[in-house]
């Protein structure tokens, strides 16, 4: 923590007020490091394994303050999560990672030195569904990452079926449904060089706060594709790798002889040329 100037002589701007360190003997409980300074307060899990997710190599000759930094580097942790409500019609969580850096550029070192990397895991519950998760690892010189999660049109209340003229059916209020958003902190597989496979959990889950499911924010456009299939189409903003859901209403005595539904998708993309897609939908 720097030192604050009360006017008299004092450390320089920056420098730490004071250096502590300890031995943590092997717990089967989290343990927490707390440090407080007037106000402010700060807190930080140790995690298993001597702090240091990785071993390190034997012939290390670098400074202990160096393997101070780097077992402490990743428990300082900030996550955003990017929108404050997840839209039908755009049914995306993002939440955006960072991990603290070193003055002087001593994170790239200590990192490329220990080959340290983490793997951070978001959560999302909703009641008792099944959890849903994914995963991300900081990466590069910002130490940053984004976790995204779609959550699935089931987690939303049921859009009510067309009525009888083939109009959308209208929407009944029901209590709002809030996903609960967490992460967690996991050492990636040895044999991961690239992805983001968890291995081990080496900080415990961190609760972000909730996040409101609500309507789409655009009306549906609907596409009448025979006498007893019908198409509400979403439009949302896009960008690329944009998510989606596509409700599609069949009237089981209209259509008794259909199997199956093939849509199919086309993208002209800038360079002029023409991307499709195919979608089967058994019936």
């Amino acid at each position: 923590m720097p030192a604050p100037d009360l006017g008299g002589s004092s450390p320089p701007t920056g420098s730490p007020l004071s250096t502590d360190r300890f031995t943590v003997f092997q717990s089967s409980q989290p343990i927490s490091v707390r440090a407080t300074y007037g106000p402010f307060s700060t807190k930080q899990t140790v995690p298993a394994r001597y702090v240091v997710p990785d071993p390190l190599p034997v012939n290390t000759t670098g400074p202990a303050i160096d393997l101070q930094d780097l077992a402490t580097h990743h428990l300082d942790m900030s996550a955003h999560i990017v929108r404050n409500e997840i839209p039908r019609d755009s049914p995306v969580l993002r939440v955006l990672f960072h991990t603290g850096t070193d003055p002087g550029g001593r994170r790239q070192l200590l990192l490329a030195r220990h080959h340290q990397r983490v793997c951070i895991v978001l959560h999302a519950t909703l009641g008792s569904l099944s959890p849903l998760h994914a995963a991300c690892s900081p990466d590069g010189e910002d130490g940053v990452c984004l976790a995204q999660i779609t959550v699935p049109s089931s987690w939303w209340p049921p859009l009510p079926a067309p009525d009888k003229d083939g109009r959308p059916g209208k929407i009944t209020k029901t209590p709002p449904r809030l996903v609960q958003v967490a992460y967690s902190v996991m050492e990636p597989r040895p044999d991961d060089a690239e992805g983001c496979h968890p291995k081990m959990q080496i900080q415990p889950s961190t609760v972000l706060g909730s996040v409101p499911l609500v309507p789409p924010k655009g009306a549906y456009k609907e596409l009448k594709l025979t006498e007893g299939i019908m198409m509400l189409v979403p439009h949302p903003p896009l960008f690329p790798k944009s998510r989606m859901h596509v409700p599609v209403f069949i009237d089981k005595e209209k259509a008794k002889v259909l199997t199956a539904i093939m849509i199919r998708q086309v993208l002209l993309l800038e360079s002029g040329f023409i991307s499709t897609k195919k979608l089967r939908i058994s019936a």
